[in-house]
């Protein structure tokens, strides 16, 4: 065999030998793309989709709180031309009492545009029209061990909600939201972002 014929025949079995490797053991390059959310909300299919929604990427996971959404009555409505929230939404866990709750206070919303978070989420038992406007929210959650409350209002916790839109004419707003909680039991925060929600206007 010529020395041409032994380098073919060694760069053949070479070849043959990288061939028979796992798809799997390929390292390939990661492309994210982050999709811009208002685009998205200001859609018709979302604006005209039923009932309350609220959607979070918390830490970095992307939580539907599409179980069960609150509306308590009495913080819910028209003032002076101005709309008031409180929200809280829910997903309960698959197993037993586990649950996430994220909550949303906005008050006197009169247009689109993006609004401080500057106090706690509360639910007040009516609304005060003359009260400076409070604009709240936290995360609570129990997965497998104590209940934990993230809020905001406090030390090292910040974040801003975003009105898109106020469509009137089918009765929904829409919005995104982004803040960090804090917890006064475990002194740590937690990072809560490309929120979006859907509410119906209430008379």
């Amino acid at each position: 065999m010529t020395r041409n014929a032994i380098i073919i025949a060694l760069f053949l079995i070479v070849g043959a030998a990288g061939a028979c490797r796992s798809p799997l053991d390929v390292d390939t390059y990661r492309r994210v793309t982050l999709v811009n959310i208002d685009s998205v909300i200001t859609t018709a299919g979302f604006i005209g989709a039923p009932g309350d929604s609220i959607s979070a990427q918390v830490h970095g996971e992307q939580v539907v709180f599409a179980t069960e959404v609150l509306r308590p009555a009495f913080h819910n409505g028209v003032r002076n031309a101005g709309y008031y929230f409180t929200v809280q939404a829910t997903r309960y866990g698959l197993a037993g009492q586990d649950y996430e709750v994220m909550s949303l206070r906005m008050d006197n919303v009169r247009d689109t545009g993006t609004y401080a978070i500057n106090a706690a989420y509360s639910a007040p038992k009516g609304i005060d029209s003359n009260e400076a406007p409070r604009y709240g929210a936290s995360y609570s959650r129990k997965m497998g061990g104590f209940p934990e409350l993230f809020q905001t209002g406090v030390n090292r916790s910040s974040g801003v909600l975003h009105i898109a839109r106020i469509d009137r004419e089918r009765g929904v707003l829409v919005g995104t939201f982004a803040f960090t909680g804090y917890s006064t039991e475990a002194d740590t925060v937690i990072q809560v972002d490309r929120g979006v929600f859907r509410l119906q206007l209430q008379p």
